[in-house]
């Protein structure tokens, strides 16, 4: 009898968990405080007196992964180890403030280098015909941004799901100079930025059961990371978009740039 009593009240026990505990207790968080930000060198560069017309950064990439981010379904969004591409769609939900930071930092950029900016343009046929007749030349960017999984530990008991490891950020940076008039490129730079070796780790703790959800904590810190790793690939890519972008070869072109000009159009 006091068997058959243990049983009961276990049973009940497990029925109301069953009945107060949500059966996920997995919480996505919401995502990570963007900081974008470069402190440039404090350069004395002499004022060229030359404009350079920018147009906002194209982010490249299979486009997929956008509608993977937008269309991600429940199950995904609560438990991500379902979806093996799950930081490189999430980070479509930073992508319009990366653009932007990098749009931000290429015209402080150009300016601190002795150009003048006209712009940002949102494409390059937003540049009037005097925008281009104007303008010594029209840098377009593209950014291609790449988030790769490291070091994953995986494991799991009881409605229990645990996942840890490292996020790598890698991505190329590619800046187009054109003349805007004939549209011939005078300058085509590929910055690799995988180099820049940007890693944060997370980690992903879910429940399935109404148990294991009652006794176990879910944890999340994945879009802690990648915001963090977005902020850190930011600054180590301006520092080396820095480097790279030189006002002495740019104005090494102006012979060839006023020639291109002076060419008939028809």
């Amino acid at each position: 009898m006091k068997i058959l009593r243990s049983i009961l009240t276990l049973s009940l026990i497990i029925l109301s968990l069953y009945a107060c505990v949500p059966m996920n207790n997995y919480v996505v968080k919401e995502p990570g405080t963007l900081n974008l930000a470069y402190d440039f060198p404090q350069a004395q560069t002499k004022k060229t007196n030359l404009s350079i017309a920018i147009v906002s950064p194209q982010m490249a990439g299979d486009p997929k992964m956008n509608n993977m981010y937008v269309n991600m379904n429940q199950a995904q969004m609560a438990q991500p180890w379902l979806n093996p591409y799950f930081f490189n769609s999430r980070f479509f939900a930073y992508k319009d403030q990366v653009i932007t930071g990098f749009d931000n930092g290429l015209q402080e950029l150009i300016t601190r280098k002795g150009f003048n900016v006209k712009g940002p343009y949102s494409t390059f046929d937003d540049l009037t015909f005097n925008d281009k007749k104007e303008a010594y030349l029209a840098l377009i960017p593209s950014l291609n941004v790449n988030i790769e999984k490291k070091g994953i530990q995986k494991g799991g008991s009881f409605d229990v799901y645990t996942e840890t490891g490292i996020i790598q950020v890698n991505g190329e940076l590619r800046l187009d100079f054109i003349e805007p008039m004939t549209k011939e490129k005078v300058l085509v730079q590929r910055i690799n930025l995988s180099s820049l070796n940007v890693e944060k780790p997370y980690k992903i703790q879910g429940t399935t059961g109404a148990i294991a959800a009652a006794f176990v904590k879910s944890e999340d810190t994945s879009d802690q990371a990648l915001a963090d790793a977005c902020n850190e690939f930011y600054r180590k890519a301006m520092g080396k978009i820095w480097e790279f972008v030189s006002e002495e070869e740019l104005l090494g072109y102006k012979k060839q740039i006023q020639d291109l000009k002076g060419l008939k159009r028809f």
